[in-house]
């Protein structure tokens, strides 16, 4: 069985006078995996991506490698059978949308890599050249635009993938997971790990902060604690100025004065306390959120692991650190359309709301806002309807209690013998009933 790792460059490589330290490289206990190693170089260097964008390739392409050994095959000899027998394997029974969605991902990545791979002559007949008489390849690529030789464009979809219909399954946390999922956070014996693995949480609810930012967070980037303390007395929020952000793009975000409060007293008493235990030195620009092994800054994979296992612990299955986000970018587009509707001013048409709230968010693309507002609308609309279906059902009760007693009335009249009454009686009621059933 092969063993691959990833390591990376350091501060030396520097290619076109620029410096790219952090440039994963896949790696065997033998040898350097060259062709999967200056694909992403290429992705890094020339396409521009982020490096947490690059490093997530790279664990895709490992998967790769160790799919074709399991079968006593090197990746140039990539095998559809093989792909898809570890695809079933990993979905499971009955895979949720967002596990197929995740599927997809790494199928995409494997593919656009062979694509590329090809391309460059290093590969042959493992995607294949597309044939403008059959519009087919050895192997159908994924969703991916190939291109005749007359210049039209060819867009494919690839049989592996699973196939994922209307809104992602993943919902927010309720209020009682959240609950309990900072219960599980807080439930540690030592006194720095239970604030720190709270005070995350918070962070990624509060501030939307993605895990690396989360992890690169330091000292310096945190309003003063007299700041704080006279924005929670005003009621205002403060700002927060992110470096590392995804795409290397700095932004800002708002956040809680409070929760920078608590931040502080951590930051003074039990995060002190463990630097000093760890005989280490305090400085600005070390990350607020350290390892407690190691003492160094908390890496943004112990972060996912780390809400991973609250989850068991807690035996809830929608708070990951992606989920405390999700809920926290939900909680701030609602408020935003309740601002509207408190001041009764008009809410803009779609798209200024949609400008607004992806400034409001961080989001660099339109698109990954866009679910959100869809999202909230839905909300909205779900609640009026149940509220007038609460009303119709109102309506009905108190017209079957009234008819109720009206028959009550009329069999008293009709043991009395005075059945033109009961006509007269009934002839009244009902039109009252008529009257009522408007109004409500």
């Amino acid at each position: 069985m092969i063993t691959t790792f990833s390591t990376k460059t350091d501060s030396s490589c520097v290619i076109d006078g620029k410096n790219y330290s952090c440039l994963p490289l896949l790696m065997t206990s033998n040898e350097i995996l060259e062709v999967q190693s200056d694909y992403l170089r290429e992705l890094r260097v020339n396409r521009g991506l982020s490096p947490a964008t690059v490093r997530e390739i790279s664990k895709y392409l490992r998967t790769h490698v160790h799919i074709m050994d399991s079968y006593g095959l090197s990746w140039e000899q990539t095998s559809e059978t093989a792909l898809r027998i570890w695809r079933n394997e990993q979905a499971g029974d009955n895979p949720s949308n967002s596990r197929r969605g995740y599927l997809n991902q790494q199928l995409i990545a494997i593919y656009r890599f062979l694509i590329w791979a090809e391309q460059k002559g290093i590969i042959q007949g493992v995607v294949g050249p597309l044939s403008p008489s059959k519009n087919t390849t050895y192997l159908l690529p994924v969703e991916i635009t190939r291109w005749h030789k007359d210049g039209t464009s060819a867009i494919f979809k690839f049989p592996l993938l699973y196939r994922t219909v209307g809104e992602s399954d993943r919902r927010n946390a309720t209020a009682s997971e959240v609950d309990e999922l900072f219960v599980a956070l807080a439930n540690e014996q030592n006194p720095y790990l239970a604030e720190r693995n709270s005070l995350i949480g918070r962070f990624a609810e509060n501030t939307l902060m993605r895990r690396h930012e989360l992890s690169e967070l330091t000292i310096s980037q945190l309003p003063s604690l007299e700041e704080s303390k006279i924005a929670r007395n005003d009621g205002n929020e403060l700002t927060i100025h992110l470096h590392i952000t995804k795409g290397m793009k700095a932004r800002e975000t708002v956040v809680d004065p409070q929760l920078v409060i608590d931040t502080w007293a951590f930051i003074k008493v039990n995060r002190a306390n463990m630097l000093k235990c760890k005989n280490l030195p305090e400085h600005p620009n070390l990350p607020i959120f350290l390892s407690w092994r190691t003492g160094k800054k908390i890496h943004p994979d112990a972060l996912t692991n780390l809400f991973s296992l609250k989850q068991k612990q807690a035996g809830i299955k929608r708070a990951s650190l992606h989920n405390l986000r999700s809920k926290g970018a939900t909680d701030r587009v609602e408020s935003l359309i309740n601002m509207y509707h408190i001041n009764g001013t008009p809410q803009p048409d779609g798209e200024t709301l949609l400008l607004q709230a992806r400034e409001l968010l961080g989001h660099a693309s339109v698109e990954t806002t866009r679910k959100y507002i869809r999202r909230e609308n839905k909300r909205r609309l779900d609640h009026k309807r149940t509220e007038h279906k609460e009303i119709t059902n109102h309506q009905e009760i108190l017209k079957n209690v009234v008819v109720s007693a009206e028959q009550k009335e009329a069999f008293g009249l009709v043991k009395s013998h005075k059945v033109g009454d009961v006509v007269k009686l009934t002839k009244t009621q009902l039109t009252e009933n008529e009257t009522l059933a408007k109004d409500l």
